[in-house]
């Protein structure tokens, strides 16, 4: 914002509301560099479902405080809920897409 920096592009699949005016990768020609940040929380496994379900329902309500959405917006975040079994969904999708670019890269770990 000061203009010591020129922003090319975001990795995401839409433009960020932090920056509207900073087009994505996608529409600079790049659509298979979409790169989507996200948080969750884990839990133990065995953790019984009515406490999954209780921390589910309650961060999904902290997510709907327009507080909350602000501070996320102005930090280039989105506040999106769901369900654990969706959040499980993303986690496997995200396991197997970076499994194999690390094995496509011959990435190791010392």
């Amino acid at each position: 914002q000061s203009g010591k920096l020129r922003m090319l592009a975001v990795m995401s699949g839409e433009r960020s509301p932090a920056f509207p005016e900073v087009p994505t990768a996608k529409e600079q020609g790049l659509p298979e560099l979409e790169v989507e940040t996200w948080y969750g929380l884990f839990a133990p496994a065995g953790t019984p479902m009515e406490v999954v379900n209780r921390l589910n329902r309650d961060i999904n309500s902290l997510l709907t405080d327009p507080q909350i959405k602000d501070l996320l917006s102005r930090q280039g975040m989105a506040a999106a809920g769901g369900t654990p079994e969706r959040f499980g969904a993303l986690v496997k999708q995200e396991l197997a897409r970076w499994t194999r670019v690390v094995d496509l890269a011959g990435i190791k770990a010392d």
